[in-house]
């Protein structure tokens, strides 16, 4: 069932150095299996991507903690992909740390550019009305509104 999963899973030791991969993420990064793991996955990332990965790691290992981080792709065709990836220290039965984490990775490329086209949208009306100079009437199904009426629809 995980290997089958839609959900982006990868095991890694503290370092960073791959010890799973599950097929979501072969498929998506167009990588196999063998070409991957006991590999770090870090060779493919700038330098300030790496450095954040690396300092959520560094947190975990320091308190066994779990961690959040989003991470901007730019795959070997082309495309960018916004991965969220939610990382936990994996016990064994007995409570003990493993030394591995596993990533689940949820793939949030169009909730970040609906979020900036959001934001954009945002911006260019708080311009609009603040350039206005002159005031603002609404109308609904061609009748004039009452201003004070607009806070109780």
């Amino acid at each position: 069932m995980i290997e089958h999963s839609p959900i982006l899973i990868i095991r890694n030791l503290g370092d960073a150095t791959i010890t799973y991969v599950n097929d979501a993420v072969c498929k998506l990064f167009n990588i196999s299996k063998e070409s991957i793991i006991g590999h770090k996955w870090l060779t493919d990332l700038t330098q300030d991507e790496k450095r954040t990965i690396l300092d959520s790691l560094n947190i975990a290992n320091n308190n066994l903690g779990s961690f959040k981080t989003i991470v901007p792709y730019k795959l070997k065709d082309g495309t960018e992909k916004t991965i969220e990836w939610n990382t936990s220290p994996i016990f064994d039965s007995t409570g003990n740390f493993t030394g591995e984490y596993q990533g689940l990775g949820f793939d949030i490329t169009e909730k970040t550019f609906i979020e900036k086209k959001l934001h954009q949208k945002e911006s260019q009306l708080e311009i609009f009305f603040k350039q206005s100079l002159d005031g603002f009437f609404f109308l609904q199904n061609n009748k004039l509104l009452n201003l004070s009426e607009l806070g109780n629809k």
